[in-house]
């Protein structure tokens, strides 16, 4: 009898996250250029307008053909932008985004700061994470990269 409900909480506790995580926390994706080729590393929230990001945090992004091998790409950075140029046809890209550090120093003051800086204020009264971006976009129909 009471299984069920526990059950249904858990559950919910397990799912609540998950929902909540995407509309507080910037994503990278990847979009293709009107440009053959060319594609454009976007941050912020997809359903707004991207937002500008230091470009030397994209560190890196691998493009597969339809066969699942890799197709040679270079990475143009601008100054807020970052860009893939692939050398082939593209059927899938992963790419990795360090969004840094971040400090935790108050109850909603959260700064992103580089590593010299969160290591000195690395004390009892502050929280520090370090956090990633990973995304996948598909640009073609495979069964191996999929």
């Amino acid at each position: 009898m009471l299984r069920k409900p526990l059950t249904e909480l858990l559950l919910t506790c397990a799912i609540l996250p998950m929902l909540v995580q995407p509309v507080l926390a910037h994503s990278i994706w990847i979009v293709r250029d009107d440009n053959q080729g060319e594609f454009n590393i976007l941050y912020g929230h997809p359903e707004e307008r991207p937002q500008d990001y230091d470009s030397i945090k994209f560190e890196e992004a691998k493009a597969y053909d339809q066969n699942g091998i890799i197709v040679p790409i270079s990475i143009q950075r601008k100054y807020h932008r970052a860009r893939i140029v692939s050398q082939g046809n593209v059927a899938a890209i992963i790419a990795k985004h360090n969004n840094g550090y971040f400090i935790r120093t108050g109850e909603d003051d959260f700064r992103n700061v580089f590593r010299p800086e969160a290591l000195e204020l690395n004390t009892d009264q502050s929280e520090i994470s370090h956090t990633y971006k990973y995304t996948k976009a598909f640009f073609g129909s495979s069964g191996l990269v999929s």
